[in-house]
């Protein structure tokens, strides 16, 4: 099963800590540039979101997330795979868990 890693660009430290842990686990994968909420254009595309049903609007941070994961579900479904496995970038992978990705 392919891996893939959500990474900001900004953040070369969390890209250079999953390199290692992705390594140490010996699994590869490939990097997703992550959707920055500190880009003013996505913070804008954030602020046209309607309200919620509580009255608070999403936060330009989050709106990026799900932006970027939306990129993985894009880049999954074009990629003609049936799985794959997405990981955002500032974690760190327990032990055993390459068996678990090739099942």
């Amino acid at each position: 099963m392919k891996a893939y890693c959500i990474n900001l660009d900004r953040r070369p430290d969390r890209l250079a800590h999953m390199t290692a842990e992705f390594a140490r686990a010996g699994i590869p994968f490939e990097r997703i540039a992550a959707v920055d909420g500190q880009d003013p254009e996505v913070a804008a595309a954030a602020a046209e979101i309607p309200l919620s049903f509580e009255g608070t609007r999403i936060s330009a941070g989050a709106y990026g997330c799900l932006q970027s994961h939306r990129n993985f579900w894009r880049r999954l479904v074009d990629s003609g795979e049936d799985w794959a496995v997405v990981f955002e970038d500032d974690l760190v992978l327990v032990g055993g868990l390459e068996p678990l990705l090739s099942e």
